[in-house]
């Protein structure tokens, strides 16, 4: 078979040896995939560390390199995808293997996937690499197990042993192999090659693994040592349990329910949203939903089944997750986000931002909103082990019109957050409860009836089945298969007989185990060895025991898992991937030493752990099973790094109980816990920023604490300063932070620290020194996101708007998704308000609260922006709504500078109606509420405001007063809105002084600001305040401020012009809208 590229050794193209370098890197990705590969995917491969613009750009430098590739052809693209379909031998190895020709498959991969071609360059590509090599390596020896067995079985043992030994060579301890590979080397001829590599062997597998070699291992030695004659080859043997006599289908699944009609009518007229049965394990409550509510009913009213699993209580929403997993759902539209901080795979935008407040009602209303696009009904089975987070979810769905729901739970089993949901659900009048009874004696004796086929069931058999199993069904129905297993029951002519049926008064004679341990253990003892070890695996992994996890687990092939599988599901203790009943799996469980207990789950913990199975497993699943295993390290590990992943997805109250769980139990100075502190610290501010500081506190009292996690601390303490609002703090901790930076320090903790600083140097408002540091940042590291962000507020703050709006236009178009985590829209918004673009900014700013729905800060700082936008408009009551909006949200964020924020907007709106004593009451509230944040900025307008309604309400001296404490703030932070608005209200001033000369020079300083801006609202404004100054030109100035004012939308300047200039028409037009939309009595 020829093919074009070779890629398993080393890479070559039509015999032309390929270079290890980026472009060639990314062909072999192609050539691996064969198929459509998005550029993003690419994109995050080769520079998973890069921010996504940067990423996209180095990508198509890539491709630009790639055409330069003389031999290259064939490379297809589109603005979104990328394909090479070549013949590789890659291809030609899996199609060998799919069709079952395990000599070529062997022949194929001589050598592992890519092999000596280096890239350091780029970590993602390796770490793919790496996964592809172990997939196509386990591949490699089913296949090579599989030819050497047909080898073996033609008479050619020696060709089967040097196959076998290439594998063994790269897999030393897979036991199954290693017995085909003794007894096909001692066939050969080779007897003490064959001793010889056991005892290599046996010495490994206890070094390593701290195991003996299998029993059946240790026969085949023993027959070896003896040089006697193997009767049955190993590769002629399929592991089975035996053939087990025939149990009747009846047994194994009973054809109806019986005794259940009372529970049956219950069920189907339960009239409240949650309807739930309860009873002790096995007594048969799972099957009497199944029986009303099929899960492979079809169709789209099916029941979906949502499986709560023992020991996975500590997985928040883990029945549910399961489930979605496992379906199609459409869009979620504004809660697909939201979805996306329980299930990134599912969206390809970033959750925004998260506040504590809103979070989990809008995580509540997208669980709801994906598990509604079903109609059937929604069943919880063994609520038992539900967390607490779905416990709470099925309380949403109760109170909100949810699907239908039903559940089933052990009664005998309820912990307290079980117990106190079901007391919540019952008082509320939600639930209804369904206790199950064990069967009587007379609907066991209608069992039997229904099992044998016979019309009334053997009278004395069913009394002492009923006695014996009390009414269980489960266990009755154990007991059954037990008996036919023994054959102490059998079928004759169609009937079911015992030796005892013509002799015995009450069956008392027959001795069968009394618990389901003994009657699992019985049956367990009957399995070969192998089986065994995998029934015993899989009870430590609970339920989804996949064979590649029980492979990589137990160091067998997956050939000779699916083999012991079957042994199980024949013996009736498992079926596909799970137990038949948990029963089963905890006597199985139960049963294991200790030891053998810590030594399975450690295995299963390394084994979720590898590369092709630690995407699918959670990181909790895996600390569990190190838990249990006590190793504690590596389970406290991945908690933490969970801990900050749910973070990152903003899932503040999942993450931080993690935290709170791991600081509670971890030695006090164990570095974890000071990780888990310091992680805790940087995001408690959001919900406690007292609790926050104090753990910051407490790591940075530690003597001897690494210099990177002191640094870290000392920046979230600035952090939750800046946040709280005190800016003298900030600047203190600031300069402690500063003083730990290192020669040694990562460049990512300096740009951190960077951005800390550039956020008290804003708030404080130094704008020469936050230039000063944004152009050392863009010397030192370059200009990424977060930092350009900065340089657009700088511009914002220094009126130079139109290069701010530059800026973030420049970003949002490098990098759409930006708009998920960073205010852009929000500041573009106001932007596009001040240069008078109102239509622009209404859209911006609507889009901010699309994109930001339930993050408060966002939504706050965008309506009250888009208050701003309706004044503009002239449309008051929708105005004063914006603002309103924006309070209820503010409250939720307990931010003095918000509050402050929402006091001036008020000031502003009612000045704006000539309401000017509500004006003042606001502004001086907002005054109030800065001087205790201390932001220079704010204060400064919020001040040159309060002197302009000082002045229109005659109130000279305060407004004198205010003016002087407003120029010397200005004096030491310069802020060039700031120092317009002051100038403005001292030429109010001066008029009110009878000094109209200065009024006007003052007034023509504005407007030459407000020109070179722009800023058309201040403009018009300043204009209509000089024309009345003006001995000419005045009407000029008037109907300047008339065009400007019609042409950009602000309806109450141009009905003050129009007055002006006795434009009747236009005014009373201009006056009617602001009438219509404005509250009663304004403008009257």
């Amino acid at each position: 078979m020829t093919f074009d590229l070779q890629m398993l050794g080393y890479p070559h193209f039509r015999g032309l040896r390929l270079p290890p370098h980026k472009p060639v890197a990314l062909l072999m990705h192609l050539a691996c995939r064969q198929g459509w590969v998005s550029r993003e995917e690419l994109s995050t491969l080769f520079w998973p560390d890069t921010e996504t613009g940067q990423a996209r750009h180095n990508l198509r430098i890539l491709l630009h390199r790639l055409k330069q590739l003389s031999w290259l052809e064939g490379l297809e693209q589109d603005a979104q995808h990328l394909r090479w379909e070549v013949s590789t031998d890659l291809q030609a190895f899996l199609q060998a293997f799919q069709r079952s020709d395990w000599e070529e498959a062997t022949r194929l991969h001589a050598s592992p996937l890519l092999e000596g071609f280096l890239l350091d360059e780029v970590p993602g590509m390796a770490a793919w690499l790496e996964v592809e090599r172990e997939r196509l390596s386990n591949l490699w020896q089913e296949a090579a197990a599989q030819h050497a067995r047909e080898l073996s079985r033609q008479g050619q043992p020696a060709e089967a042993a040097q196959v076998l030994k290439k594998v063994l060579e790269q897999h030393p301890l897979q036991e199954d192999l290693f017995r085909i590979y003794l007894e096909c080397t001692y066939l050969a001829g080779k007897r003490s090659e064959a001793l010889l590599a056991f005892e290599v062997f046996e010495k490994q597998l206890l070094q390593e693994m701290q195991l003996a070699p299998l029993e059946s291992t240790l026969h085949l030695i023993d027959l070896i040592r003896k040089a006697e004659p193997l009767n049955q080859t190993v590769s002629e043997q399929k592991v089975s349990a035996g053939v087990a006599p025939d149990i009747p289908l009846s047994v194994q699944r009973p054809p109806r329910l019986i005794g259940r009609t009372r529970d049956s009518v219950l069920l189907l007229r339960s009239q409240t949203p949650i309807t739930l049965v309860s009873g002790e394990a096995g007594v048969g409550k799972t099957r009497l939903l199944q029986e009303h509510f099929p899960e492979e009913a079809g169709g789209l009213s099916a029941a979906r089944w949502l499986r709560c699993r023992e020991g996975l209580q500590h997985l928040e929403y883990f029945p549910v997750l399961d489930h979605l997993r496992s379906v199609q759902f459409q869009d979620l539209g504004p809660y697909q986000s939201d979805l996306a901080r329980l299930m990134p795979e599912r969206s390809n935008l970033p959750a925004p931002p998260a506040d504590p407040q809103t979070v989990k009602p809008r995580l509540l209303e997208a669980l709801k909103r994906a598990l509604q696009q079903h109609p059937g009904p929604l069943i919880f089975d063994d609520l038992q082990w539900a967390d607490g987070a779905t416990l709470e979810l099925i309380t949403y769905l109760g109170q909100t019109g949810g699907p239908k729901l039903l559940g089933t739970y052990r009664k005998d089993e309820v912990g307290p957050q079980l117990q106190q949901a079901l007391d919540s659900w019952s008082s509320a009048g939600l639930l209804t409860r369904i206790d199950l009874d064990p069967l009587d004696l007379q609907e066991m004796q209608h069992l039997m009836a229904d099992l044998t086929g016979e019309s009334l069931g053997p009278p004395v058999f069913s009394r002492w089945l009923h006695r014996h199993s009390g009414g269980n069904l489960f266990f009755a129905l154990e007991t059954l298969r037990t008996l036919f297993e023994t054959r102490v029951l059998r079928i004759e002519d169609q009937q079911w007989r015992t030796d005892l049926d013509d002799f015995t008064r009450d069956y008392s004679e027959i001795q069968v185990p009394g618990r389901v341990n003994d009657l699992v253990n019985r049956r367990l003892n009957r399995l070969s060895e192998g089986a065994r070890k995998v029934a015993q695996a899989a009870s430590v992994i609970g339920t989804d025991f996949i064979p590649h996890l029980l492979s990589r687990a137990l160091n067998m092939t997956e050939w000779e898992i699916l083999d012991h599988l079957e042994a199980t599901e024949e013996a009736g203790l498992t079926s596909q991937d799970n137990f038949t009943h948990d029963l089963i799996r905890q006597s199985l469980y139960q049963a294991l030493s200790g030891n053998r207990r810590k030594m399975l789950h450690a295995a299963i913990a390394r084994a979720m752990s590898s590369p092709t199975l630690s995407e699918t497993f959670e990181p909790l699943q895996m600390a569990e099973h190190w838990k249990k295993a006590e190793h504690w390290e590596q389970a406290w590990t991945l908690e933490l790094r969970e801990a900050e992943k749910q973070l990152e997805r903003g899932l503040l109250h999942s993450g931080m109980a993690l935290l709170n769980h791991l600081i509670r139990d971890l030695p006090e100075k164990h570095p974890l816990r000071l990780e888990a502190l310091v992680l805790a610290g940087t995001s408690l501010h959001l919900l406690n920023i007292e609790q926050a500081d104090r753990h910051l506190a407490e790591v940075l009292q530690v003597a001897n604490l690494p210099l990177e996690l002191k640094l870290r601390a000392s920046i979230a303490q600035v952090d939750n300063a800046v946040y709280h609002g005190d800016m003298t703090l900030a600047g203190q901790r600031l300069e402690q932070a500063t003083k730990l930076i290192q020669a040694e320090t990562p460049a990512a903790l300096r740009l951190r620290l960077h951005h800390a600083h550039l956020e008290v140097l804003l708030r404080s408002g130094q704008f020469a020194r936050t230039d000063e540091l944004l152009q050392k940042i863009h010397q030192m590291q370059g200009l990424n996101t977060i930092t350009r962000s900065y340089e657009a507020q700088l511009r914002y703050y220094q009126g130079r708007y139109r290069e701010a709006a530059q800026i973030f236009e420049s970003m949002r178009e490098q990098d759409p998704l930006c708009v998920h985590h960073l205010t852009l829209e929000n500041d573009l918004g106001v932007i596009r308000w001040m240069l008078g673009e109102l239509h622009e900014a209404e859209q911006e700013l609507e889009q901010s609260l699309q994109h930001w729905a339930g993050s408060p800060h966002v939504e706050s700082l965008s309506l009250m922006h888009l208050g701003f936008v309706r004044l503009s408009q002239g449309r008051f009551t929708d105005a004063l709504n914006c603002i309103e909006k924006a309070r209820v949200a503010c409250t939720l964020l307990g931010s003095l500078t918000f509050e402050a924020d929402i006091e001036q907007r008020l000031g502003v709106i009612y000045s704006h109606a000539g309401r000017f004593a509500e004006a003042r009451t606001h502004l001086e509230r907002s005054l109030h509420l800065l001087k205790q944040v201390g932001d220079p900025y704010r204060t400064s307008v919020t001040s040159s405001l309060l002197c302009h309604m000082l002045v229109m309400l005659g109130c000279l001296e305060e407004a004198q007063v205010q003016m002087n404490f407003t120029q010397e703030l200005l004096q030491r932070h310069p802020s060039p809105l700031g120092e317009m608005f002051l100038t403005q209200a001292s030429a109010q001033l001066d008029l009110a002084l009878q000094k109209p000369e200065k009024a006007l020079q003052k007034l023509r300083t504005v407007e030459a600001f407000a020109r070179s801006v722009p800023f058309p609202e201040l403009l018009a404004l300043n204009l209509l305040f000089q024309a009345p100054l003006l001995k000419e030109g005045g009407e000029v100035q008037a109907r300047a401020a008339l065009e400007l004012s019609a042409i950009c939308g602000f309806r109450r300047l141009e009905w003050q012009a129009a007055l002006m200039l006795n434009e009747q028409e236009q005014a009373n037009k201009a006056l009617a809208f602001l009438k219509d939309h404005s509250p009663a009595g304004w403008f009257g």
